[in-house]
């Protein structure tokens, strides 16, 4: 399995620059202040896992209400399942999905839909499956900085999702089966306030493109065609 290195400009580091913005980053370590020699009697700062914090770390989960072991929700065929809503400004920081159905084309037929903002229409609409790697509608063990399909099928994401004002998220079965068992995790962070970069600049959009059959091009643009055709192309920042 490949397992690269995180980058210190990852999704770590996109969430740092976001507390920082709103105020929320633990102050600087001592070294990094300017010194004043004539005060030998401050006690040493704290490291930053000790310090308070004031955004909230939650969860939203498909845990059984009743306090039994149904962890899971059942969507029927047609049906539509909310997965998630939060009020307010926030970040989505983990998506974490396992599925049984009984259709074999179930990646394909479970469709993600993502709304930021209480806008009108979905930033993201896309299969689950293109949306976590797995475009060809089956599973594949596979290991990334962002996604990662693990064995037992347990699909994650670690896309950061900004949001100022609210975001929904539900998932529609487009098939003709039922999903007897949908499991679903959502970590996320609720903050006092957004900053106007990046969370009212850049959303996080995916929208599955098709092209069947593929339209006729020049022998010397083969490549481009096997672009053009995927069945899921993510735009990173978008109005």
């Amino acid at each position: 399995m490949l397992t690269p290195e995180i980058p210190a400009n990852g999704r770590r580091g996109f969430l740092r620059r976001v507390l920082t913005a709103t105020g929320l980053a633990a102050a600087a370590p001592q070294s990094a202040l300017p010194q004043n020699r004539t005060n030998t009697s401050s006690p040493p700062l704290l490291p930053a896992y000790a310090r308070a914090q004031t955004y909230k770390s939650l969860k939203q989960s498909s845990y059984d209400r009743t306090g039994g072991n149904g962890d899971s929700w059942r969507i029927p065929s047609g049906g539509v399942r909310e997965v998630f809503r939060a009020e307010g400004p926030g970040i989505v920081s983990h998506v974490w999905f396992t599925i049984a159905a009984q259709s074999d084309m179930h990646l394909k037929e479970l469709v993600l839909r993502a709304w930021w903002d209480d806008n009108p229409k979905p930033s993201i609409e896309t299969p689950i499956g293109d949306f976590f790697g797995l475009n060809l509608g089956s599973y594949f063990n596979y290991q990334s900085e962002y996604l990662a399909c693990s064995p037992g099928k347990s699909l994650n994401c670690y896309f950061s999702m900004p949001y100022r004002r609210g975001a929904r998220l539900n998932v529609t079965n487009e098939g003709k089966r039922d999903v007897g068992a949908f499991y679903s995790n959502i970590d996320y962070m609720t903050v006092p306030a957004c900053p106007t970069t990046p969370c009212t600049s850049t959303r996080n959009i995916a929208r599955p493109r098709h092209a069947r059959p593929s339209p006729a091009r020049p022998p010397s643009s083969i490549s481009t065609a096997a672009t053009t055709t995927s069945t899921w192309k993510p735009v990173g920042a978008a109005t």
